[in-house]
């Protein structure tokens, strides 16, 4: 693991829901994959996200539980890489910040229906009423 020196702070958007594990020494681990805005290319196409899994231990991961696809995610904590080696037995690589502060925005949930509209009320006037 090649940890990065300074801390750092990240906003992202959760693609996944968050996800518990519990570590060998009984401590409450959470996790969940964040996805970074990259922008747009000159010609408006998305860019590709760049992905984080952040993961956080205690009151840090207390805060993480409800953590859901799609919600907003301010994450404060260590960055680092990470190798490991998958079940094929490819070398991979993943960007890691364990996080000790972490804060969440819920996007809305879709509804079944779509919006109401209120009626609107058509006011007559003269044009020699408006004041411009």
């Amino acid at each position: 693991m090649n940890n990065i020196p300074d801390p750092a702070v990240l906003h992202g958007t959760a693609g996944k829901d968050a996800v518990e594990r519990p570590t060998s020494t009984g401590k409450r681990s959470i996790s969940v994959s964040m996805a970074l805005y990259n922008g747009k290319t000159q010609d408006g196409a998305y860019k590709d996200s760049t992905w984080v899994r952040v993961r956080a231990y205690g009151d840090a991961a207390a805060a993480m539980a409800e953590i859901r696809k799609g919600d907003r995610i301010t994450a404060a904590g260590q960055l680092a890489i990470e190798t490991w080696t998958d079940r094929e037995g490819q070398s991979r690589t993943d960007l890691v910040l364990t996080a000790f502060r972490v804060e969440t925005e819920r996007r809305s949930a879709p509804t079944s229906r779509p919006p109401q509209r209120t009626p609107t009320r058509r006011v007559e006037t003269d044009d020699d009423e408006i004041p411009y």
